[in-house]
C-alpha cells in the first residue's frame, strides 16, 4: 500500500443511498453501485486520506485479513482510475 491520494473528478458524482453508494460519470453516463464497505473506501478515499490510512482505517472498522484487504483495496482503486472515476492527487 502506498501515500498516494486520489480525488474525484469534478464530471464524477458520489451519492450516497442508505448504506449503500452510487458513482455517476456525468461525461459517460456509467454508473457503480457500491456496497457499504466500497462505500466507506470512497469515503475515506475522499477525505483525503493516503491509501496506507484508508487500509488501516478499514482494518480497525471491519472483520477482514490483511492481505485480503490490500488486494481488494488496489482493485478498487485500480478500477475507479481505469474508468476515470477518481484521479491521484
Amino acid at each position: 500500500m502506498t501515500q498516494k491520494r486520489y480525488a474525484v473528478p469534478d464530471h464524477v458524482i458520489v451519492k450516497k443511498v442508505g448504506e449503500d453508494t452510487v458513482i455517476l460519470d456525468l461525461q459517460s453516463g456509467i454508473y457503480f453501485g457500491l456496497d457499504p464497505v466500497g462505500t466507506r473506501m470512497i469515503e475515506l478515499i475522499q477525505s483525503g486520506l493516503p491509501l496506507t490510512d484508508v487500509r488501516a482505517t478499514i482494518l480497525d472498522e471491519y472483520d477482514v485479513p490483511e492481505t485480503v484487504l490490500s488486494d481488494d483495496l488496489t482493485d478498487f482503486v485500480d478500477t475507479l482510475l481505469a474508468k476515470n472515476l477518481v484521479e491521484p492527487v
